[in-house]
């Protein structure tokens, strides 16, 4: 009942094994099994997908809507306590990926409406390192795995993150690694130019410059 808990917790629609198994501090291995059980009992749909990393077929699975809530409801009354560190799981899983250089665009592509979820996520738990970590590795990608619209949301959270901790020093590197990303987009330049101007603001209210 604790692996059919914590699932609902994964952001996005749909998950497969890895991301339950970095929850459960446990092997990908068991975490399938344990998936494919709760799938048995038809608390969780399972189906048929192709792994973006190997391109063999896996299991992905999602919670029937109703399923789903009831499952949030019994992790709020049975994992409370640790929903914080599960968050931190979460949002640890997804930020090494995005950093990792062996994780293809392909991942990316496939876990866009996860990532996106989890950036949410990370601006409500102040995870400012995750949210850098997505965003630098989104940002590796070629323009047709990215989503401007997405990319411009994760920026906003982590400055915001790092504006309510008084981080500027770092909130000066975000703005101006995002305005350099933004000036390989010849159609951002206005925008490169301006995100420029204010990190170098950032830079000498730090002291920095």
């Amino acid at each position: 009942q604790r692996l059919f808990r914590l699932a609902s917790l994964v952001p996005g629609p749909d998950f497969m094994a890895p991301i339950v198994a970095a929850m459960l501090s446990d092997s990908v291995g068991r975490a399938l099994v344990g998936l494919n059980q709760v799938a048995d009992r038809h608390l969780v749909e399972a189906r048929i997908a192709s792994d973006p990393e190997t391109s063999a077929y896996v299991d992905q699975f999602s919670f029937f809507t109703l399923i789903g809530i009831y499952a949030r409801e019994l992790s709020q009354a049975h994992d409370e306590p640790e929903r914080g560190d599960l968050q931190s799981r979460i949002l640890d899983f997804y930020g090494e990926k995005a950093t990792d250089l062996r994780t293809p665009t392909s991942w990316f592509e496939f876990e866009r409406a996860n990532l996106a979820a989890a950036v949410r996520m990370g601006y409500q738990n102040r995870g400012w390192q995750s949210l850098r970590s997505i965003r630098k590795g989104w940002c590796r990608q070629p323009g047709s795995a990215i989503n401007m619209e997405h990319l411009e949301e994760l920026v906003l959270y982590e400055r915001q993150v790092l504006q309510a901790l008084g981080l500027v020093l770092e909130e000066a590197d975000t703005v101006e690694d995002h305005a350099l990303f933004l000036e390989e987009h010849p159609e951002r330049s206005t925008e490169a130019a301006a995100l420029l101007c204010d990190a170098e603001q950032l830079w000498r209210l730090a002291g920095n410059r």
